[in-house]
C-alpha cells in the first residue's frame, strides 16, 4: 500500500474514540454481557486505548497504516498484540483481554515482545491477572508491565501509567 492511498480514518478507526460514550458502555455490566464475545473485545479494546489517550499517549490498533516522516509504516498484529504506541523514543505494544489471563498468555506474549529492540515496552491489559500468571511477568527478564482493569470499579491504570511506566522511561 503506497503512502498516497493513505486514509486515517480508514486505516486508523480509533482516532476519534468517544470516551464518554465507550465508558457508559462498558459501566453498564448486563449490556456489556449480552455483547458477543468479538463485540466485548473491540469494546474492551477501545477501553485501552481511550485509558492511554487520557495520558497524551496515541495507541494503534494493528493492520494500521501509519506515516511518520518517511516511508509508512505498517503494524500488522502478531499473534496476540492488539496495539501499538509511542512514548519517548519507545515503542509500546500492547495486549488487551477481557479475561484473566493465565501463565500461557504471558508466555506468549513475553515470546512475542522478545523479538523486539529494547527499546520496546510491552504492556498487558487485562479484567484480571492469576497468580501465577503475575509470578511469570515478574521472573521474566525483560519488564512487561501489567495492568489490571475490569471495565468498572477496579483498575489501577493510573497506578502503573504514572508509578512505573513513566518512571522506567526516564
Amino acid at each position: 500500500m503506497s503512502s498516497s492511498s493513505f486514509n486515517y480514518k480508514r486505516h486508523h478507526p480509533y482516532s476519534q474514540v468517544n470516551t464518554t460514550e465507550i465508558l457508559k458502555k462498558v459501566r453498564d455490566q448486563e449490556k456489556f454481557t449480552k455483547l458477543s464475545n468479538k463485540d466485548q473485545d473491540e469494546t474492551y479494546r477501545l477501553h485501552v486505548i481511550s485509558l492511554f489517550q487520557k495520558k497524551g499517549v496515541n495507541m494503534y490498533s494493528f493492520e494500521t497504516e501509519l506515516k511518520i516522516d518517511g516511508p509508512p509504516y505498517i503494524f500488522i498484529g502478531e499473534g496476540e498484540i492488539n496495539m501499538m504506541g509511542f512514548m519517548k523514543n519507545f515503542k509500546v505494544l500492547v495486549q488487551s483481554k477481557y479475561e484473566s489471563v493465565t501463565p500461557n498468555e504471558i508466555n506468549n506474549f513475553a515470546h512475542l515482545l522478545s523479538s523486539y529492540d529494547e527499546d520496546t515496552l510491552g504492556v498487558f491489559v487485562a479484567s484480571s491477572f492469576n497468580k501465577n500468571a503475575m509470578n511469570f511477568a515478574d521472573m521474566y527478564p525483560r519488564k512487561i508491565f501489567l495492568i489490571v482493569d475490569n471495565l468498572n470499579d477496579l483498575s489501577n491504570f493510573d497506578e502503573v501509567y504514572n508509578n512505573d511506566i513513566a518512571k522506567y522511561l526516564f
